[in-house]
């Protein structure tokens, strides 16, 4: 959702859809981008940043990441040759957060907003069995959703790089997927194997 409450959607035809805050359709961006190859491969993941001026989408088939200036509607390369599978994204301060998964170690990535090189200092939390997707509370604190762990890892904020503080849905999620939070500080999980959604406060 950008600052104005526009929604935008990744999809399984390779492209973004965009609603305005009433639920109309508003435009969809194809799946034609600038670079090779020319279009997305199975999107999964998407942020918008805090200006409302680039989308950033997880080329995930590709192994990278698209931004696109919402003036043009036209994607381009961020950041390629990744080496995992991109997921989630989510942005904070001056960097986006990628969900990675695939053949390397499954972890959290960042990248600088400014040029794509990796973020200052560096994140790379290892130890998911798939992160899936990714989010920040009002107080900057990060959750991953450990997929075929059936649970959600909260990390402090500023201390990402460290063991998780706590554990969210033990016992409760099965395969947690999509995490989105809201300003009073819960916690919403789309939980694929339960078929549900969950509040966690």
């Amino acid at each position: 959702i950008d600052s104005a409450g526009n929604l935008y959607v990744v999809g399984g035809g390779n492209g973004v859809s965009k609603y305005d805050p009433n639920g109309n359709f508003i435009v969809q961006y194809t799946n034609t981008t600038v670079g090779s190859p020319a279009g997305m491969s199975s999107p999964l993941g998407l942020a918008v940043n805090s200006g409302s001026t680039t989308l950033y989408v997880s080329d995930s088939g590709n192994q990278r990441i698209l931004a696109m200036p919402l003036s043009s509607g036209v994607f381009s390369t961020f950041v390629s040759s990744l080496g995992y599978t991109p997921q989630g994204l989510a942005i904070n301060g001056s960097d986006l957060y990628v969900a990675g998964a695939g053949t390397a170690p499954t972890s959290v990535y960042n990248y600088l907003l400014s040029n794509g090189s990796a973020g200052s200092p560096p994140v790379a939390i290892p130890g998911f069995n798939s992160a899936y997707d990714i989010a920040f509370d009002i107080n900057n604190n990060l959750y991953v959703s450990d997929t075929y762990n059936g649970q959600v890892e909260e990390f402090t904020a500023n201390n990402y790089a460290l063991s998780p503080s706590s554990f969210i849905g033990v016992g409760i999620l099965s395969r947690p997927e999509g995490i989105a939070t809201d300003s009073l500080g819960n916690v919403y999980v789309v939980d694929s194997g339960n078929g549900g959604l969950f509040q966690f406060p």
